[in-house]
């Protein structure tokens, strides 16, 4: 058994404060957005209108579809343009 200095620490009220609340919110809210702003690109590239406008007819289906090195880039190059534009707002509010 642990010695008696050594309580169980419970989290409580007390233990919290605005800048740990505020910290907590923005992970959260932060997080919630790259999630909603994936789901909402790959939505996109599954309409119709998208894919009629981007993909290549297929002459037996006479169906468009978008080709696969297509949506692969698609897919991963937004993650390295996030980092970009995300490295290159913060030494432009590092520049002012």
């Amino acid at each position: 058994m642990p010695p008696a200095s050594e309580k169980e620490h419970r989290l409580r009220l007390k233990d919290w404060n605005s800048t740990l609340i505020f910290t907590m919110a923005l992970l959260f809210v932060s997080a919630w957005n790259y999630g909603f702003s994936d789901q909402s690109f790959a939505s996109t590239q599954a309409t119709s209108a998208f894919t009629k406008q981007f993909g290549e007819l297929n002459p037996k289906t006479k169906k468009f579809a978008l080709p696969t090195l297509y949506l692969s880039l698609l897919n991963s190059l937004k993650a390295g343009t996030q980092l970009v534009g995300g490295s290159t707002a913060t030494k432009a509010k590092m520049t002012r």
